[in-house]
């Protein structure tokens, strides 16, 4: 949150340049994820499994979303960059920011198998 706060959670107070739709689009989607996160580990530290389950099937829509979503604002920028004959770090970032999703998805699609068995038997 704090390395984005100048970008695009604090913009307004620093006169940083207009966003695209998508770009707030993304950025939804990201705070949205990390709030989440936030919510699905305090309500198992309340013990609250049965809704930490059910908020979690919204996750997983979530978690596809943000794959998506952030491999193409990835892509756009990187297309951005070309157009303008400039190498800038998104050419350099690239496929370390596919590697992550790829890593994100994996741990993702881990973690539900892993809660399968538990979620059959409840």
């Amino acid at each position: 949150m704090v390395g984005f706060a100048r970008t695009y959670y604090l913009k307004a107070f620093f006169g940083t340049r207009t966003l695209t739709a998508f770009v707030h689009f993304h950025g939804l989607v990201m705070s949205a994820w990390v709030a989440l996160f936030i919510v699905q580990t305090r309500l198992i530290a309340a013990h609250r499994v049965a809704l930490h389950r059910a908020l979690g099937v919204l996750g997983c829509g979530l978690a596809l979303l943000v794959i998506v979503v952030a491999a193409d604002a990835t892509l756009q920028a990187a297309v951005r960059e070309a157009a303008a004959h400039v190498i800038g770090p998104f050419h350099f970032l690239l496929g370390i920011n596919f590697i992550n999703l790829f890593a994100f998805a994996a741990l993702f699609i881990a973690a539900i198998g892993a809660s399968v068995p538990t979620i059959t038997s409840a």
